[in-house]
C-alpha cells in the first residue's frame, strides 16, 4: 500500500509537469520542487518542521512557484511510548536509504531530503 502510494505520487508529479509544460507552451518549463519531510507525533521538534514545510509551499505559490511536499512518519518513535498512527517501517526504511546515500552518521527528525 505504502509503495503504491509513493508511485502514485511520482506519476502526478510527472503528469502535472506534463500540463504544466503544455500549458507554458512548447519547450518552456517550469521546475517543481519536491521536499520530503521524515517527522513522527511522538517528536517536539516535528511540529515546527511541518509548519515550515507549510510556509515553503505557501510561500513558493505566492511567488508562482511549485513545490510538493511528502511527509513521511518514521517508526522508530514508538518505542518511545508514543505511537504515531501514521508511521511505517517503509517510511523509516526510505530515511535509511537516504542516510546510506548522503553517508550521514545517523538518521534524526524532523529531516528533509
Amino acid at each position: 500500500m505504502i509503495m503504491k502510494t509513493i508511485i502514485a505520487s511520482v506519476i502526478l508529479i510527472a503528469a502535472l509537469h506534463h500540463f504544466n509544460s503544455l500549458a507554458q507552451g512548447p519547450g518552456q518549463f517550469k521546475s517543481v520542487a519536491v521536499i520530503e519531510l521524515f517527522t513522527s507525533e511522538g517528536c517536539s521538534s516535528c511540529p515546527p518542521a511541518d509548519k515550515l514545510l507549510a510556509t515553503a509551499i505557501k510561500d513558493a505559490n505566492a511567488k508562482g512557484k511549485k513545490i510538493f511536499g511528502l511527509a513521511f512518519h518514521v517508526d522508530y518513535w514508538n518505542r518511545l511510548g508514543w505511537k504515531d498512527s501514521f508511521s511505517t517501517k517503509q517510511f523509516t526504511n526510505r530515511q535509511g536509504m537516504y542516510v546510506e546515500g548522503l553517508g550521514l552518521n545517523s538518521a534524526y527528525t524532523p529531516q528533509m531530503g
